[in-house]
């Protein structure tokens, strides 16, 4: 004999039910509804990825540079390209790059290094050179876990002096404020982050806003009827990333938006508080992309200068940038 409506009621949902009637039907199964959501939401799922170009024998990112310490990691933000080189026993240095220059950047530091005797450590941010690219928000918390990921594969550096150039400078200030037992000194090359959002222009300002629509900023940034300066030739890093990678444009266009670009002076300053004469930067007075006085909203960083050059010294006056570097290292050492 089949039960009533009424008896199945008070069978599932305990006697009296039936007397409640559709109102405790509606409340149990909204209940299992949003238990069964909270579970989904709570199943930590890998962002999607752009993946980084196949090898490539064109351009400015040459498939052979530092090839002896070439090695990729696998990570749930895709893949990491990144390079150890210089003698096993040498004392660490690890290599932060700016926003669109990955390692090919750091050719003229890195055999600078080796041959004073460090071990170097460089890779490739998510989104440039032949890293790949989730795509999620590129801010601190990405780009300091990334690094993160990174280093948990290598254990054995545990300790290292970290360097960044551009928007890598409050990227390693970021894993410096979040990681200090692993830090020894910190050196910035040209370092963004200090500049308040409040200095930019309007349009500018709306451009690099994280709420302003991601595919108009794109737009703004690499298109042809309203472009900014992002070099398009595969000679040049960002022309190379263009044309070959994939996720570029995203991984570009999320940083202006989201990474500590402005209003970043906390990671910095925290730096400098922290460990003091262990921190130094290096700028070119030309430098008209990060200039050299929004060093003043840092308070207590001592800037070494270098005259005439702009904010890729890096590249223009290597060998001023690495006598620096070098003497500033070995008076953090001391």
């Amino acid at each position: 004999m089949s039960l009533s409506w009424n008896a199945r009621l008070d069978n599932i949902f305990g006697a009296g039910a039936s007397s409640r009637g559709l109102p405790i039907v509606a409340t149990a199964f909204a209940g299992i509804a949003l238990t069964l959501i909270s579970s989904s939401l709570s199943v930590a799922r890998s962002p999607k990825l752009l993946k980084a170009p196949t090898p490539k024998n064109e351009g400015a990112y040459p498939f052979d540079l530092f090839e002896e310490g070439r090695h990729d990691l696998t990570t749930p933000y895709g893949n990491i390209r990144y390079y150890e080189v210089g003698p096993e026993d040498g004392k660490k240095v690890l290599l932060v790059h700016g926003i669109s220059t990955p390692s090919p950047a750091w050719k003229f530091l890195v055999p600078a290094l080796i041959k004073a005797g460090y071990r170097v450590l460089c890779y490739d941010l998510p989104g440039r050179g032949y890293s790949d690219t989730p795509q999620v928000a590129h801010d601190t918390a990405l780009l300091v876990s990334h690094l993160a990921l990174l280093l948990a594969a290598l254990p054995h550096w545990d300790k290292f002096t970290i360097i960044g150039m551009s928007m890598g400078g409050p990227i390693a200030s970021a894993f410096a404020t979040y990681y200090p037992q692993r830090i020894h000194a910190v050196f910035l090359i040209c370092p963004a982050g200090a500049t308040p959002r409040r200095d930019l222009k309007l349009s500018s300002y709306l451009i690099r806003s994280s709420w302003f629509p991601h595919s108009l900023a794109k737009l703004f940034i690499l298109g042809n009827f309203a472009p900014l300066p992002v070099p398009k030739g595969i000679d040049t890093l960002p022309g190379w990333q263009l044309k070959f990678h994939s996720g570029f444009a995203f991984a570009l266009t999320s940083s202006i938006q989201s990474a500590p670009l402005y209003d970043g002076t906390a990671f910095l300053q925290n730096v400098v508080d922290v460990f003091g004469p262990k921190v130094e930067a290096v700028w070119g007075d030309d430098d008209t992309i990060v200039p050299m006085e929004t060093s003043q909203y840092i308070k207590g960083l001592n800037v070494r200068c270098i005259p005439g050059a702009g904010h890729f010294a890096l590249l223009t006056h290597p060998d001023q940038v690495s006598a620096h570097m070098l003497d500033f290292l070995s008076k953090a050492a001391a």
